[in-house]
C-alpha cells in the first residue's frame, strides 16, 4: 500500500511566474557549481574528514540542481531553484576558502548591498490589490520573502555557527547571504508580476487588518470551546471523549487535531510581528479554524459510535483511500477555490508522511503502532473535508467592506 502513488498537491500562487525567471534562477545555481570540481580527491583536499563533508555538500547541491527540471510546474521549478542556489553557493564558497583563502569577513562584505536591495523593495511594496483573496495569497508570499531576506542578512549567524571561521564557516555565511538574495529576487518578481496583472488597485491593508482581528476572535472562541483536558494525550488520548473507546486510530487522530489546534492558536496569541505578517496570520488563523472544525466533526463521529479502529490491513487501506477521496474532493471544490489551493498542500501532506512511515517499517509491527501511525490518514481526511467551508468563511470575512 505504501508504495502506491501519494497525492501530489502542487503549491500554487495566483501570479504567473515567467518561465525565463525560473530558468534564470536555475542557471544561477548551475553557474555556481561550474566553478567547483565535480568531485574532490585527496590531491585537491588532503584532509579526509574535510574531503568527505565537502563531497557530501557537493553531491547534495548537484542533486538539488538536477531536480529542478523534474518539477512539474514553473512555480515549483522556481521553488526548487530557490533551494538549490544557497546550497550551490555554500559549496563554491567552501571550496574557495580551501583553494584561494576566501574568508568569512570577505563574504560578509556583501551584506550592505543585499540589505539595501531589501529595503528598497520594502519602500515600494504595499498591500495593494483588486480582489482581496487573491491579494492575500500574493502578499503572504511576499511577507515571507521580505522577512527571510532581512533575517538571513541580519547577522553573521553566530547563534547557529558550527564551523567558526574555517572553510565550512565561510560556506555557511555565503549560504545565508544567498538565501537573502534569492528572497530578494523572488519577492521583486512576484510583486512586479502582480502589479502588472491588476486593472485597478486599492489599499487593502485596513481591510486585511479588520479580517485578522475578526478571525483571531473566532479562533479564540473556538479554542475555548475545546474540552479541558489534564491527561497526557500521548498516553491517554481517549481523555478527549465522554466515553472510553480505547486508543483507536480515530482517537489518536482526535488527539493530534486537538494538539495541533492548541499549539497553532498559541502561536497566534503570542505572535509579536515587528516584521510584515498580516496576510500570513490570516492564513494561519484559517488553518487553525480548519483543525478545530475537523476536531469537532471527528469527536462527534466517535461519540456516536464510529470508533475508527484498525482491525485488518484492509481497514488501513480503506482509511488511506478515504483520505485520497477527501483531498480530491477539496481540490475540485469550487467553494473559495483560491484559498483551498493555498491551504490544501499542508493538509494533504499527512498522507505522504504516513506512507513514508509505513515504507520505512519492516518485520512484525504492533497493532498499537499501526493505530497511531494510521491516525494521520484520518487527520488528512477530516481536515480536507472541512477545508472548503472554512476557506469560504475566511473569503467572506476578507471581502467584507
Amino acid at each position: 500500500m505504501a508504495s502506491k502513488p501519494a497525492p501530489s498537491v502542487s503549491e500554487t500562487l495566483p501570479v504567473t511566474v515567467e518561465p525565463s525567471f525560473a530558468a534564470a534562477q536555475a542557471e544561477a545555481a548551475r553557474q555556481l557549481l561550474d566553478d567547483v570540481p565535480r568531485t574532490f580527491d585527496s590531491d585537491l583536499v588532503p584532509n579526509g574528514a574535510i574531503r568527505k563533508r565537502l563531497n557530501y555538500l557537493n553531491d547534495s547541491a548537484r542533486e538539488q540542481v538536477r531536480e529542478i527540471e523534474d518539477a512539474p510546474t514553473t512555480l515549483e521549478r522556481l521553488w526548487q531553484a530557490s533551494r538549490a542556489r544557497p546550497d550551490a553557493r555554500e559549496v563554491r564558497a567552501t571550496w574557495r576558502a580551501i583553494d584561494s583563502d576566501l574568508t568569512r569577513k570577505e563574504v560578509r562584505e556583501e551584506t550592505p548591498e543585499i540589505r539595501a536591495t531589501t529595503e528598497e523593495f520594502a519602500s515600494r511594496w504595499s498591500y495593494i490589490g483588486d480582489d482581496p483573496v487573491r491579494a492575500l495569497r500574493v502578499h503572504a508570499e511576499i511577507e515571507s520573502d521580505l522577512v527571510g531576506a532581512r533575517n538571513w542578512a541580519a547577522s553573521d549567524g553566530r547563534d547557529h555557527r558550527q564551523f567558526g571561521d574555517g572553510p565550512f564557516g565561510v560556506g555557511e555565511a555565503a549560504s545565508r547571504l544567498e538565501r537573502a538574495r534569492v528572497d530578494n529576487d523572488v519577492m521583486n518578481h512576484m510583486f512586479d508580476r502582480f502589479q502588472h496583472s491588476l486593472e485597478t488597485t486599492s489599499d487593502l491593508k485596513p481591510r486585511l487588518e479588520t479580517a485578522r482581528r475578526t478571525l483571531y476572535g473566532r479562533v479564540q472562541r473556538r479554542i475555548e470551546s475545546l474540552p479541558d483536558v489534564d491527561a497526557d494525550l500521548h498516553e491517554s488520548p481517549s481523555a478527549l471523549l465522554d466515553r472510553n473507546v480505547g486508543d483507536t486510530a480515530g482517537v489518536w487522530a482526535l488527539a493530534r487535531l486537538y494538539q495541533e489546534s492548541e499549539r497553532n492558536a498559541l502561536v497566534l496569541r503570542n505572535a509579536d510581528d515587528p516584521e510584515p505578517a498580516l496576510a500570513r496570520r490570516i492564513l494561519e488563523a484559517t488553518a487553525v479554524l480548519v483543525t478545530v472544525r475537523a476536531f469537532d466533526r471527528l469527536r462527534s463521529r466517535i461519540e456516536n459510535g464510529d470508533e475508527m479502529s484498525v482491525e485488518s490491513a484492509e481497514a488501513v487501506v480503506a482509511l488511506r483511500e478515504n483520505a485520497l477521496e477527501a483531498i480530491e474532493a477539496a481540490r475540485t471544490n469550487e467553494l473559495a477555490s483560491g484559498l483551498v489551493r493555498e491551504l490544501l498542500p499542508q493538509f494533504a501532506r499527512y498522507v505522504r508522511w504516513t506512507d513514508e512511515e509505513f515504507a520505512n517499517q519492516s518485520g512484525a509491527i504492533s497493532v498499537r503502532s499501526v493505530e497511531r501511525d494510521v491516525a494521520d490518514y484520518i487527520v488528512a481526511a477530516e481536515t480536507c473535508r472541512v477545508l472548503p467551508a472554512v476557506a469560504s468563511d475566511t473569503a467572506k470575512v476578507v471581502r467584507e467592506p
